[in-house]
């Protein structure tokens, strides 16, 4: 907990109004225990009576709590207790649903690849590209820790699919390239097409057939 004593009530809570600014990179098993810490001390310091939070009315500070991902924790916690001391009910069960709604919405706005992006990675995989095969790879199995230290999977399910999809096309694309490499086959059929070319060029150059006629 950081701690400044000429302003202890921001610096520990939300570290506002101060000239300096600290970022503390927590393991994410410690994420519980630090938001329980951070909680502790806003209930035991109390909210300041000139917070900018008691401007805000109940329905605003209900948002705060379900809103968990654009606000502070201190914030979070604040909001509880002007809740409470208003005497107003906030249901764990109804709370925690809007939570995970607001997590999801979050999430399939944020976990998904654009048209082009996924055309160019399709392409590439037809075409046997080593990146697409790492690039499909990172879209399934990528995951990311959110405020609350839930890892969750990074990008939505349709787009994990698109993922997978992505790694196997390259991965047998890569694998028939060298397949036929091993066996003395051009797989990228630059011969074959030289071949016919060259064919072509020859039926161009024979000479004409004379017409007959039949009387």
């Amino acid at each position: 907990m950081l701690y400044n004593p000429a302003n202890e009530y921001y610096s520990a809570i939300a570290a506002r109004q101060n000239d300096f600014q600290f970022t503390l990179t927590l393991p994410q098993e410690q994420f519980e225990k630090a938001n329980d810490l951070i909680t502790k001390e806003v209930e035991r310091t109390g909210v300041p009576q000139d917070y900018y939070l008691r401007d805000f009315d109940d329905a605003q500070l209900r948002e705060i709590l379900v809103n968990v991902y654009e606000w502070s924790r201190q914030d979070i916690a604040a909001a509880a207790i002007l809740l409470r001391e208003r005497n107003v009910t906030v249901y764990s069960n109804q709370l925690q649903g809007q939570k995970e709604a607001k997590r999801l919405a979050i999430k399939k706005k944020e976990g998904r690849l654009s048209l082009p992006v996924l055309l160019i990675m399709y392409t590439t995989a037809l075409l046997g590209g080593f990146a697409t095969l790492v690039g499909g790879a990172f879209v399934y199995f990528a995951t990311s820790v959110n405020p609350e230290g839930i890892r969750d999977y990074t990008f939505i399910q349709d787009y994990r699919i698109h993922g997978l999809a992505i790694m196997v096309i390259s991965g047998v694309m890569i694998a028939a390239y060298f397949s036929l490499t091993f066996f003395g086959i051009d797989p990228t059929c630059h011969a074959y097409f030289l071949h016919l070319m060259n064919y072509c060029e020859y039926k161009k150059r024979l000479p004409k057939k004379a017409a007959s006629f039949h009387l």
